[in-house]
């Protein structure tokens, strides 16, 4: 697969993992003050960083391959 494609993926899958992280954090919000777990903690504090971390660096791999 040519760097252009792999970034057009990368880029796009960014994206998905970016709308879900926003997903989480509204259903985070209209739930019951009840305890949430380790693991959606940490979804919520780490999902939008690799979120932005991989449409970077597709758009990077995009501008390169030109």
């Amino acid at each position: 697969m040519e760097k252009g494609g792999l970034g057009q993926v990368l880029a796009l899958v960014g994206l998905i993992v970016f709308v879900l992280t926003g997903v989480g954090r509204q259903q985070g919000r209209g739930r019951s003050p009840e305890p949430t777990s380790a693991a959606f903690q940490r979804w919520q504090q780490w999902g939008t960083l690799a979120a932005v971390a991989l449409i970077l660096l597709g758009l990077v791999l995009m501008a390169t391959a030109k």
